[in-house]
């Protein structure tokens, strides 16, 4: 069962290594690109570990960067999990991108497991929603990982952020909110947690 939620679905421009899914950066710099990791093995994948490279259209290396924040944690055969890769450095701009998975890397290795997003909505400049640690054990450092997309399908935001509470016993449920400052008229969100 694929354990990610929204209004979107997954822009094209994703799986196709374009730089066009390189969002504009944050006021502190910062610059993310989106990833959505599909599993299109016939075997459950977990912890993965997404790591990327832009190169220049002669070949040079320009950027590198790796992320282990993707949710769900868990991933069935033709789930998907998303995610990104954030750069302190803006790349520049028209890369190529080239990415890799690797699954069981991730920190938290085989400890982390999923939760279910029971509702998102956008308010204002604001994301919010609520899950449920249905996971059948306590959870800590509960998380959910969005993507917000404009209205041609481009990613502009991705975050991560902590539920509140954060720590979860077996059935709880938690809110969680984030602002995203820009256009977010469809999404895709997902939440993993450390068994606790």
């Amino acid at each position: 069962m694929d354990q990610t939620v929204g209004t979107a679905s997954v822009p094209e421009q994703l799986m196709e290594n374009s730089p066009s899914s390189l969002m504009p950066p944050t006021s502190t710099g910062i610059q993310r690109l989106a990833v959505v990791v599909h599993n299109n093995t016939s075997r459950q994948v977990n912890a993965l570990e997404v790591a990327a490279t832009g190169r220049s259209g002669e070949g040079t290396l320009h950027a590198s960067g790796a992320t282990d924040d993707v949710a769900p944690a868990i991933v069935p055969p033709g789930g998907r999990s998303l995610g990104y890769i954030f750069f302190s450095d803006p790349p520049a701009e028209g890369l190529e991108w080239t990415f890799s998975v690797n699954p069981g890397a991730s920190f938290g290795g085989g400890f982390e497991t999923n939760l279910t997003v029971t509702e998102v909505n956008t308010s204002g400049e604001s994301i919010v929603g609520s899950v449920v640690n249905d996971s059948g054990g306590s959870v800590r450092f509960a998380r959910v990982v969005y993507v917000c997309f404009g209205a041609t399908g481009q990613p502009t935001t991705a975050n991560s952020v902590f539920t509140s509470p954060i720590d979860l016993t077996s059935g709880q449920p938690a809110s969680f909110s984030d602002e995203h400052r820009t256009a977010c008229e469809t999404y895709l969100a997902a939440s993993a947690g450390r068994r606790g």
